[in-house]
């Protein structure tokens, strides 16, 4: 069973020997214009996985990320996913991490929204 550890958003991951997590944060004074999400997935049966990051407003979808695929033998598994905002308005979000199809974790993201 896959399991996502970790699941955090920030303006820059910076990908070198190890993650550098650049400005992680929930709440903006509105959309910035750039931004990355960075995931830590446990994957015991070191199968094929596919990730992916989709934006919804309330039941409303949004925008989402490129599917990942990441093959075979790897348990541990770190990445980052980038997506421009560029279309979002100041309000909140929630944004899925979606693992193999399946919705593995949410973000409550607030781009100064007057609502939250």
């Amino acid at each position: 069973m896959i399991h996502l550890r970790n699941f955090v958003c920030c303006e820059l991951v910076e990908a070198d020997d190890f993650f550098s997590l650049v400005n992680v944060r929930y709440k903006w004074p509105e959309p910035p214009d750039f931004m990355e999400f960075w995931l830590d997935i446990l994957n015991p049966s070191e199968g094929e996985v596919g990730i992916k990051i989709e934006i919804y407003r309330g039941r409303t979808f949004h925008d989402t990320t490129e599917e990942e695929l990441v093959v075979p033998g790897h348990a541990n598994i770190q990445t980052a996913l980038a997506l421009s905002p560029a279309n979002l308005e100041r309000k909140s979000y929630t944004v899925r991490a979606v693992i193999n199809g399946l919705v593995a974790g949410k973000l409550h993201i607030d781009f100064g929204a007057s609502d939250a």
